[in-house]
Formats: C-alpha cells, sequence, structure tokens
C-alpha cells in the first residue's frame, strides 16, 4: 500500500505537469494571434489597394501616354475620396486609406480606417505610408511601364519616377507587391 506522502508528491506532480501544458499551449495560441493579426491586416490591405491601385495606375499611365509628364500634386482626403465625379476613385472603396496624394509618378497612400467604429488590428498600419511607383526603360521612355511597391530595389537600366515614403514594414505589404 502506498503511503499518505507518496500519494501526495504523485497528485503535486500531475499539477505542475498540467500548469506547463496550459503555459505551453498559452504561448502557441498568443504566437498565432499575433500572426493572424498581419495575415488579417494584409488580407484587408490587398482586397482594397489592389483594385484601387490598378485603377490610379491605368489612369496614371493614360495621362503620362498623353501629355508626356507623371501627374503631380493631387491630394485626396477625407471626404475627397469618396467624390463621385473623380475618375480616380469613382470605382474603388477606399476604407483602409485616409490620405492619397499622387506626385510626379508616385502613389502615396496613407493608412488607417475611416469607418464609424474602430477596426481591432489595424494599430500597426495606422498613420502609415506605403508608395507605389512607376518605372520605364531608361533607354526607351515611351516603352512598358513597371509598378512597384514600397522601397522595392531599383533594378538596373530602368528608371523610376517619384519618391519612395513608405514607412510601412515590408511584412505588411498586400499581397502580389511583396
Amino acid at each position: 500500500m502506498l503511503s499518505h506522502s507518496i500519494l501526495r508528491g504523485y497528485k503535486t506532480q500531475r499539477l505542475i505537469d498540467l500548469l506547463m501544458a496550459i503555459g505551453v499551449i498559452g504561448l502557441l495560441a498568443m504566437t498565432y494571434v499575433g500572426c493572424l493579426e498581419n495575415y488579417l491586416t494584409k488580407a484587408r490591405l490587398t482586397a482594397e489597394l489592389l483594385p484601387a491601385i490598378s485603377i490610379i495606375k491605368a489612369e496614371i499611365v493614360f495621362h503620362r501616354a498623353i501629355t508626356g509628364e507623371w501627374p503631380r500634386n493631387i491630394t485626396l482626403q477625407g471626404d475627397e475620396l469618396d467624390r463621385d465625379d473623380l475618375p480616380l476613385t469613382s470605382k474603388a472603396d477606399l476604407t483602409y486609406v485616409t490620405k492619397l496624394v499622387i506626385d510626379n509618378g508616385s502613389i502615396h497612400a496613407t493608412l488607417g480606417y475611416r469607418g464609424d467604429e474602430d477596426q481591432p488590428g489595424l494599430d500597426n498600419i495606422k498613420g502609415k505610408t506605403l508608395s507605389f511607383r512607376f518605372a520605364v526603360p531608361e533607354n526607351d521612355v515611351l516603352g512598358p511601364v513597371i509598378f512597384v511597391a514600397g522601397n522595392a530595389n531599383q533594378y538596373p537600366g530602368w528608371k523610376f519616377s517619384g519618391s519612395d515614403r513608405t514607412d510601412l514594414s515590408s511584412s505588411l505589404y498586400p499581397y502580389l507587391w511583396q
């Protein structure tokens, strides 16, 4: 027959094992929540910015083809982003963009949330800027146009337009622009 003190030690060991298992599960859950938050932020930005920037990109390239210059000094902020008479945003629903600046062949989107209620998980993008820049071949300025996001590496033989004001972490760049 087991003595009383041996059983007490056995129960204590089971309790310690249980607490360690709960601690490990808690650490795994915290890691998962952090990864999930970044995943959701990237998905939100991709869902909104991909169609909006594609519309704007087409209009900027068209403007350059007609005038030979990139558009300069266009700033849309707040309710101006919702105007129906602007072709730049008429087909795009910009919920996570608080300000849009188009200057000399680059688009600077200041991120945040323009909705009525606060969205959880957007603190890491609030007030951050993501720049999109155009590039053309150095020896053929009327040739093909490529489009890069953020502080992408310069490609040899291509002339990049505009400036890069990106201060958003590259881990949060929308999909397709990483």
